[in-house]
């Protein structure tokens, strides 16, 4: 049975009677209250024009010419509530309140955390409030600064999720005095995300090549620094006037060495032009009684039956049993669905479930494809066929220099058997970072860290085995 959802005022300074818009928060969950089977959304009572002042976001949500995908990419929906229009937004409670009051006239509320920070951060970003932004950032960075080296590698992890590049950057900075080992990051593993990590490691590398450059430049142009400290204070002509915060000076004047630090670093594809002109795979797949096409991502065309893949495929069926032609092809008599995995796999995937021979893939990442294609389209008995025929090539599939990228695309996708392979081929390695090095990209650090405790209990197991035939 569903939760009912209950609206809680916030009150002053957001509960004028003549306000004229409604911002909802999202839902407390009702296992943070207490004997409540309730969820409970806070509304804030506002005035539109402080909010498109504020907002260019929120000026064309507010537009009569906005359209509902803007709404759909924001997560935003609508409602109406005591005659009032109402936005019900994603953010939390507190996250609101302290986007509001960074614009309205009244004090304004700082988070006091690193994740609400964040959070708040991220929120004034995704809506383009760039005075609000700069606020909280002077804030957490220089009033009450909520970044240390004991969180850094968290508030990385955190700002990377987000989006945050500054916050990010700045993070990943104060990482630099930190080890960087899976047992140093621990448990705050859980929430980073494998380009996050493969861009902390490329950055961490070159940032040390940064700042041994900027040594360079400085003691070039000032000399042997190591007799600063002993001198007085800007009263040496040789030495600089480094400042009260002579770290901060030194990063700053470096910064421009330092690589390009992108958050969508390691996750971003080139998109597939839909212009490309497809061709025809040929036989098998180009019989004149198909009344399916599936084309794959490099346009390539199979003609298919219906029947066939309705029954290998719960997916496939619900999916060329929507209404209606596919779009740009509303003058074809044969329906054509839009794939995106490559012709090579989408091959591999029909021989499977047609009554010809299986073409078996030859290389870890063919197979990897191939299984994560019958995985996504629920294709279990054709899985099962699959993982059969692949039994003799798995020790050459999955090799120690292969593992960790096999086992980081196997755990992604819940390959539960390919998992266990990986991971046993991994223990003919060291696992570290520098180890792992470009394959940290597909490896999450929540998979990372079950590694690690797997790798832990094979060391314990080997022991045990060990110890009792040391006695004999």
């Amino acid at each position: 049975m569903s939760l009912s959802c209950d609206y809680a005022n916030f009150g002053s300074p957001f509960d004028d009677s003549d306000a004229d818009l409604i911002l909802r928060s999202s839902p407390i969950p009702a296992s943070e209250l207490a004997g409540e089977n309730r969820a409970i959304a806070t509304q804030f009572r506002i005035y539109k024009l402080i909010l498109i002042k504020a907002s260019p976001v929120f000026k064309r949500l507010l537009s009569e010419t906005s359209e509902s995908h803007l709404y759909n990419q924001l997560w935003i929906t609508r409602d109406n509530y005591d005659n009032l229009p109402v936005l019900c937004l994603p953010e939390d409670r507190d996250t609101l309140h302290s986007l509001l009051a960074a614009i309205y006239p009244t004090d304004v509320v700082h988070p006091q955390t690193l994740e609400a920070m964040l959070r708040t951060c991220s929120a004034a970003r995704k809506y383009n409030m760039s005075s609000a932004l700069v606020l909280f950032r002077t804030y957490s960075t220089r009033v009450a600064p909520v970044l240390t080296t004991q969180n850094a590698f968290r508030a990385y992890a955190l700002a990377f999720n987000e989006g945050l590049k500054d916050e990010a950057l700045e993070a990943a900075l104060w990482t630099l005095s930190l080890p960087q080992t899976i047992e140093f990051y621990g448990e705050d593993l859980s929430i980073a995300s494998g380009p996050a990590l493969y861009t902390l490691w490329r950055h961490r590398e070159s940032a040390w090549k940064a700042i041994e450059i900027g040594i360079q430049e400085y003691t070039e142009n000032v000399g042997d620094l190591r007799g600063w400290l002993s001198s007085s204070h800007g009263t040496h002509d040789s030495f600089p006037d480094l400042g009260p915060d002579p770290r901060n000076q030194f990063f700053a004047s470096i910064k421009n060495l330092f690589p390009l630090f992108d958050v969508s670093e390691g996750n971003s594809a080139a998109p597939q032009s839909s212009s490309k002109q497809s061709k025809k795979f040929g036989a098998p797949f180009d019989r004149q009684d198909a009344d399916l096409i599936i084309r794959s991502s490099d346009h390539v065309d199979f003609h298919v039956h219906k029947g066939i893949l309705g029954i290998a495929s719960v997916v496939f069926e619900d999916m060329f049993n929507a209404p209606g032609p596919s779009p740009g092809e509303q003058g074809r008599n044969t329906r054509i669905i839009n794939l995106v995995e490559d012709s090579k796999t989408l091959h591999r995937l029909l021989t499977a479930i047609y009554p010809i021979d299986c073409s078996i893939p030859e290389t870890l990442e063919d197979a990897l494809s191939l299984l994560i294609a019958c995985q996504k389209y629920q294709m279990d008995s054709t899985l099962t066929c699959i993982r059969s025929l692949l039994r003799d090539h798995m020790a050459s599939l999955f090799t120690a220099p292969n593992s960790f990228h096999a086992y980081g695309v196997a755990s992604r996708y819940n390959l539960k058997e390919e998992v266990r392979l990986a991971a046993q081929a991994t223990l003919e390695r060291a696992l570290n970072f520098d180890e792992c090095g470009e394959d940290l990209r597909f490896i999450s650090g929540a998979n990372l860290m079950r590694l690690w405790r797997y790798r832990g209990e094979c060391t314990k197991v080997a022991k045990d085995c060990i110890r009792p035939r040391a006695r004999l």
